[in-house]
């Protein structure tokens, strides 16, 4: 192991506030810069504010049941389908912002409210595939890729 990786291994990280300066050595030389801005977050800081908590209001709700019918009504491949087959023009301004504070702030949000538990299944991945849909594209997370399956099944 590289003496600045045994370093770092050495300074509790977890201790640090978030305004200590990372220690000057020459062991840390190999280490990244200091990450600044809005995605350089502290966990305890952010878990005192909930700024990064988009609740889902009953119309929201309402809007996202009515994209969700006629898809469900045709068994609609969840893989295939795209934002402009999911409209949600209520909550567009909404998920404009929550795409920015994704690209460009803290790079998370938690959207808060979808009611999954009157769903089943099926639904439940229909309405967040759906809502994925409009911050972005799918993209497979396992190794080996699962086929894809209708929304109701």
């Amino acid at each position: 192991m590289p003496i600045a990786a045994a370093a770092a291994l050495r300074f509790n990280w977890r201790t640090c506030a978030k305004e200590d300066p990372i220690p000057d050595s020459s062991l840390t030389a190999d280490l990244p810069p200091q990450q600044t801005g809005p995605a350089a977050w502290y966990g305890p800081a952010v878990a005192a504010r909930e700024d990064w908590i988009v609740p889902l209001e009953p119309a929201d709700i309402a809007e996202i049941d009515a994209a969700m019918a006629p898809l469900l009504a045709r068994n609609a491949d969840i893989a295939a389908v795209k934002a402009e087959d999911f409209p949600l023009p209520r909550l567009k301004a909404k998920l404009d912002a929550t795409l920015h504070e994704l690209l460009h702030g803290r790079g998370f949000v938690v959207l808060r409210g979808l009611p999954v538990e009157r769903y089943d299944r099926g639904q439940a991945a229909l309405a967040f595939f759906g809502l994925g849909a409009h911050l972005g594209r799918a993209r497979s997370q396992n190794a080996i890729p699962a086929t894809s399956s209708a929304c109701c099944a």
